[in-house]
Formats: structure tokens, sequence, C-alpha cells
């Protein structure tokens, strides 16, 4: 809908939303902040993708769907929050990030984003080109990777993986340009096509 619109610096929806359908900011690269209403209960895949002004983002508590990349190449998000009162998704340990309740699987992360414990995956495109990721990501209590989960996180320096770790899927960690070393502990891991490719 308003997709590359990059003049567009805020907007005020109607209350009665229900639905931010796919791409619907995409490329609003001005968009600094955006109050998601309260009935809205699905968000469309990459609908604030490349919103590079975009320092924050609340899910309310009706969401319960939430698509792939919705906040891919924004780069200035700082802050995810889930309300509390949300029954399929959530926020736990102020960790910065949106975690499927039910699963244990976060689905979408930030450069802030702190993995607690209590999460077992890290779900497709969960940080995907989050260039303000840095350092080395304490996965040691994840089993399962999935597919485009780190990719192109080019500031991630190094991993720590899990000895129970199960899977990485399929390009996982591509164009993480400065992963240089990886140790993978347990012989057992599946490794899918070019999860560590051009880097």
């Amino acid at each position: 809908t308003f997709s590359g619109c990059t003049q567009l610096t805020s907007i005020q929806c109607g209350e009665n939303i229900t639905n931010i359908g796919k791409y619907a900011f995409e490329n609003c690269s001005n968009l600094s902040t955006f109050v998601i209403p309260n009935k809205v209960q699905k968000i469309g895949d990459y609908a604030f993708a490349k919103c590079t002004s975009l320092t924050s983002l609340v899910i309310p508590e009706n969401v319960a769907k939430i698509g792939w990349g919705i906040v891919s190449y924004c780069d200035a998000l700082a802050s995810i929050v889930v309300a509390e009162q949300n029954p399929t998704f959530d926020s736990r340990d102020n960790c910065n990030a949106i975690i499927e309740t039910a699963t244990n699987k976060l689905i979408r992360g930030c450069e802030n984003t702190v993995i607690p414990d209590s999460v077992t995956t890290i779900g497709k495109y969960a940080f995907y080109c989050c260039k303000g990721l840095k350092g080395v990501v304490d996965l040691s209590h994840i089993t399962e990777i999935e597919n485009y989960a780190f990719f192109g996180c080019t500031s991630v320096t190094g991993i720590k993986l899990s000895e129970s770790l199960k899977s990485i899927d399929k390009m996982a960690f591509y164009r993480c340009d400065n992963l240089t070393s990886v140790k993978i502990p347990n012989p057992s891991t599946v490794i899918a096509d070019e999860a560590f490719s051009d880097n």
C-alpha cells in the first residue's frame, strides 16, 4: 500500500484495522514511528522491511500471525516489545525480540536482542540482514537454526553453538562476512546446503 513512500515520516492508522499486508510499508525509509492498532491480528511478510529509520516496534495483544522478515534491513531498530496480554507471542525477559510462546521459537530479533535460555529454535529470517547484531552470538542452548536466520549479519564475528544442536538450515549464516571460524560441537548436527556460504 505504501511501499516505497520514502518521504513518509509518520502515519496514523484507524483503530479498526485488523490486517497489515505484505510489503505494506516496505522501504518507507523515513518512517521513524508507527503505532500498530490494537485490533491488528496479522502482520504480513516484509511489512516494515527497509524502514531504515524505524527505531522501535510494539506488537499488540491481538496479533496472532506474523510473516517473514517484517523488520528486515531495519538498521535503526533497537527495541521490539510484545504486549504482555498477547497469548501467541512474547518478549520474555525483556529480550527485545518476538518469541512464539508455544514453541519457544525466536521469530524476529534486532541488534539489541538477548536470546533467553528458554528459546530452543531460531526461526526463518529471524535476524535477516541485521547488520547491527555484533560480536559473538550465544546459541549454546539452541537446538535448531532455521533457513536464513542470520543471513547477512555482517557484524557477527563468532557463534557459540550447543552440543545438542540438531540442524543448521539452508543459508542460515550466508554472507556473515566477519564470521571467521565456527566449531560444531555435535558431530551429528545436520548442516544444510550453503549454510555458511559466501563468507
